[in-house]
């Protein structure tokens, strides 16, 4: 049983759209020149001081797609120029939202970089797009 809970708790995060994604550097990725695509994440300030040894951590990741979208978006988050999940919007109250939960161990303790890319394409294979990003203040 033990095994079975280390196995999950290591992969958790590679079970989004794009899992063969998690884990590579940003750095090593083909990076397009540019996306009509606009991600807005919530409190990108909770990430400029983080205390790795407090009891909270910053783990949830939320924005919105402000970009030309009408369907559903593939996306991959990175911290600290690592791919650490994967996830797709959803519309909520007529707006293109998204979010995931990100694993702790890839905070550092001071400040994160937490970027978000829009995939291209829907296979497991996709490209990362690039999203650019604001802080919404909220």
């Amino acid at each position: 049983m033990e095994q079975k809970l280390r196995h999950f708790r290591s992969s958790l995060y590679g079970l989004g759209p794009h899992a063969s994604l998690v884990g590579q550097s940003v750095s090593t990725l083909d990076l397009p020149a540019g996306s009509a695509e606009l991600a807005e994440l919530e409190n990108v300030s909770v990430f400029e001081n983080v205390d790795v040894e407090s009891e909270t951590l910053p783990l949830y990741v939320r924005g919105t797609i402000t970009g030309r979208p009408t369907g559903r978006v593939s996306l991959a988050i990175s911290v600290n120029g690592v791919i650490v999940a994967t996830t797709v919007s959803y519309l909520e109250q007529g707006e293109r939202v998204f979010a995931s939960m990100i694993p702790e161990e890839a905070l550092v303790s001071g400040s994160n970089e937490v970027q978000v890319f829009v995939l291209d394409g829907v296979s497991d294979d996709s490209v990362l797009g690039s999203a650019w990003i604001q802080d919404s203040g909220a």
